[in-house]
């Protein structure tokens, strides 16, 4: 198969230069710069270097030895270019299914012709800053393709801004959600050999799972305390720890009515029409005349009527293959409150912890919130468009986009070159074909 050849990145690097350029990186190295922030200001010279390169050399000087062989270097040429390596990582970001070290070692070994080891997969995926991350807790369906995924997205957030939702006192402006005290997935993390069979440790298990009923207003200011819904008997204000939980109550300054026992044989007092409705006779001063959006859930309807929707000035569904990032709670503040409660908790008491973690909900900072709304919604923008959404989706400025874009360019090319052209996108075609106010 015909190849397009680039010239190494280092070749015609003088000798010199090579020596001096290791030298100044142990000498910075010294002066507190790590040698991946010189890596970044080195790429930006005429004489472009190897992670892994200079890494052998840096640490041959820590050892007085000279950087450099004085011979040239023998042993088995590698085995795929650079260039190749940018190909297996541009097909590793545009496959679609899950993807580990045996489906890369399957694809080159299929498209490139090359079989591989692990091991030496795992350090090309390395150096290509590629690694291996969970992925999110809430999955696209799947029949939904990423454009799709985005294109509803959009629509959401414009039609919330064409519909002058947010025009409105931030303070009544609300979002509600439900969520749980689950450590169904949590895994205990411990020192241990590296390479050797996982430790089992012994550890108690929590009973109850419980349900907490949270609401942040766009100009938050502690206006909806949340409320946890449970069926533990220590909750029981007529049980034997009544009054240990008063005290716990006492130290974090919560009221008794925030916590709701609910009296059963079950375990998981899972979100309920009863809960919300409960949520709103408590704040049913507070909710009127509010703009409420939540997800279309069957804990929020009663008898297909939506419980929050009576008494507001507005009431607005989330898309259901989206509301997990738009909520400015599902994404955002249950996942700062439970970031909290998971570093911070005793681990010894899971009542007392269960509460702690509604202690946590209070414990989010108003200006977090609010740059939690102001990202998901893209607040302050005059006007959002596809493109605009697209990025924000992509991640933040730090997620190295121009390096993802490289990878994808390269297997682009290579996708070309074998006849096998990806197609236009659909975001491609909806910012080069169509016009109309809608889409612009």
């Amino acid at each position: 198969m015909k190849r397009y050849k680039t010239s190494y990145a280092a070749a015609g690097t003088p000798v010199d230069v090579k020596d001096y350029r290791a030298e100044l990186a142990l000498a910075l190295l010294d002066e507190g710069v790590s040698l991946d922030t010189f890596l970044k200001a080195n790429k930006k010279t005429r004489f472009e270097v190897g992670r892994s390169t200079l890494f052998r050399q840096v640490q041959a000087l820590k050892e007085g030895r000279a950087p450099l062989s004085a011979e040239k270097a023998g042993g088995r040429p590698p085995k795929l270019t650079d260039e190749e390596w940018h190909v297996v990582a541009g097909a590793i970001l545009m496959e679609a299914e899950k993807t580990d070290l045996q489906w890369v070692a399957t694809w080159i070994e299929k498209n490139l012709g090359v079989g591989m080891a692990f091991a030496t997969i795992s350090r090309h995926l390395n150096e290509l800053d590629l690694c291996f991350r969970l992925t999110g807790g809430r999955p696209m369906p799947k029949l939904m393709t990423e454009e799709s995924y985005v294109k509803e997205y959009y629509e959401c957030v414009l039609d919330l801004h064409n519909g002058t939702f947010f025009d409105y006192d931030p303070q009544k402006i609300i979002a509600v959600d439900c969520c749980t005290n689950s450590r169904r997935l949590e895994r205990v993390k411990t020192v241990s050999i590296i390479g050797a069979k996982q430790k089992k440790l012994s550890a108690a298990k929590p009973t109850y799972t419980n349900t907490y009923v949270v609401a942040i207003a766009l100009e938050d200011s502690g206006q909806y305390p949340a409320l946890m819904f449970t069926h533990d008997p220590t909750f029981d204000p007529k049980g034997p720890r009544a009054k240990e939980v008063d005290k716990w109550l006492q130290k974090f300054q919560m009221s008794r009515d925030r916590v709701i026992y609910i009296k059963s044989s079950k375990k998981y007092c899972s979100e309920s029409p009863d809960l919300i409705g409960h949520f709103k006779s408590i704040y049913r001063k507070e909710l009127t005349g509010t703009r409420v959006l939540h997800d279309g859930g069957n804990a929020f309807k009663i008898n297909g009527e939506f419980i929050l929707a009576d008494g507001a000035d507005r009431h607005y569904i989330l898309p259901a293959a989206t509301h997990g990032e738009l909520s400015p709670l599902d994404n955002k503040v249950n996942a700062i409150a439970k970031n909290c409660w998971r570093t911070e908790r005793a681990n010894q008491d899971f009542s007392y912890d269960d509460l702690y973690l509604l202690w946590c909900f209070d414990w989010v900072k108003p200006d977090a919130i609010k740059s939690c709304w102001t990202k998901n919604f893209l607040l302050g923008k005059k006007k959002v468009s596809l493109a605009m959404t697209q990025d924000q989706l992509k991640g933040n400025k730090f997620s190295r986009q121009e390096i993802q874009a490289k990878y994808i360019a390269a297997f682009d090319a290579w996708c070309e070159e074998k006849g096998e052209c990806v197609p236009e996108t659909v975001f491609e075609a909806l910012e080069s074909k169509l016009d109309g106010s809608y889409w612009q």
